[in-house]
C-alpha cells in the first residue's frame, strides 16, 4: 500500500473502533444482544486479466495483502445473528501490458507515443460495506463453527502503471489504469469462536466476489475499458465483544 493511502486506512479503523465503542456503551445500558467486533490479517486478490485482439493485453498479478474490519452485530437467536460491517483491503500488484494496435510511427518518436515498458505495477485497494446473516453451529467443546452469506457495495480503487521512455532520454511513468469503481458484492465466511470471559477470540475465512467493474483503460495508441470482476479471499483474526 501506498504511504499516501495510510492515513486513509488509519481514519477507517479509528472510525470502527470508535462506532463499536459507542454502540457498546448503549447497549449495556440496555441489556440488549449487540455485539462489536474487529479483524485484521491476510488477503488474497485473484489475478485479473484482460485481452482484446484489437486493443491490448493487461495482466494483473495481486500480492499477498492485508484486510482489516470491524463490525456491529445482534444476535437474534442463540443460533441466529446479523451483522454489518465494514472492511478495508489492499494489495500491491504486478503484471504485464501489450498494446495490440500496429503503429505506423516507430514508438519513442514523440511524446504522444513513448515506448512502454511490458512489465507493470500498482495496487488495488477497496473498502466494502456488507450486511451478513449467521449461523451459529452447536459447540464442540467450548469452539463454536459458524457460516454466514452476506452482501453490499465495494468501492475499488485500481491503479496500474508502467515506464515510458521517449528516445532523447526522459522516462516518465505512464498510467495504465488509475480510478475507482463502487460495485455490488457478495460474501461467503466460515470461522470459529473460542470464548474467553465476555469477548470471543474469532479465526475466519472469507471469500468476497464483486459483479464487474468498469475502468478506463489507456495505452499510448487506444484505450480500452477494464470490465473485470474482483475476488478476495481474507483469512482474520480478530475479537467480538459481547455487550
Amino acid at each position: 500500500m501506498s504511504t499516501q493511502k495510510i492515513p486513509r486506512a488509519l481514519t477507517i479503523l479509528s472510525a470502527m473502533v470508535a462506532a463499536i465503542t459507542s454502540a457498546g456503551a448503549y447497549a449495556a445500558d440496555q441489556s440488549s444482544n449487540f455485539y462489536g467486533s474487529i479483524h485484521v490479517g491476510p488477503a488474497f486478490v485473484e489475478d485479473m486479466n484482460f485481452s482484446e485482439s484489437t486493443t491490448a493485453d493487461l495482466s494483473l498479478n495481486p500480492k499477498t495483502g492485508w484486510a482489516v474490519g470491524g463490525a456491529l452485530g445482534y444476535r437474534f437467536y442463540d443460533t441466529f445473528r446479523v451483522e454489518f460491517d465494514l472492511a478495508y483491503s489492499s494489495n500491491e500488484l504486478s503484471g504485464t501490458f501489450q498494446q495490440n494496435v500496429q503503429a505506423f510511427v516507430p514508438c519513442g518518436e514523440f511524446a504522444g507515443n513513448p515506448c512502454l515498458d511490458s512489465s507493470t505495477d500498482g495496487d488495488i485497494d477497496s473498502l466494502a460495506g456488507f450486511a451478513t446473516v449467521y449461523y451459529d453451529f452447536p459447540a464442540v467443546g467450548q469452539i463454536r463453527p459458524y457460516a454466514g452469506i452476506g452482501a453490499g457495495f465495494v468501492d475499488i480503487d485500481l491503479e496500474v502503471g508502467t515506464r515510458a521512455t521517449l528516445n532523447d532520454g526522459p522516462v516518465s511513468r505512464f498510467a495504465i489504469i488509475n480510478g475507482s469503481d463502487t460495485v455490488l458484492g457478495y460474501r461467503g465466511s466460515l470461522g470459529l469462536t473460542y470464548p474467553i470471559g465476555p469477548a470471543d477470540l474469532n479465526f475466519g475465512y472469507t471469500y468476497t466476489f464483486t459483479d464487474r467493474l468498469n475502468l478506463a483503460g489507456q495505452g499510448t495508441l487506444v484505450s480500452f475499458d477494464f470490465d473485470r470482476k474482483m475476488n478476495r479471499h481474507a483469512v482474520t483474526a480478530g475479537l467480538t465483544y459481547r455487550f
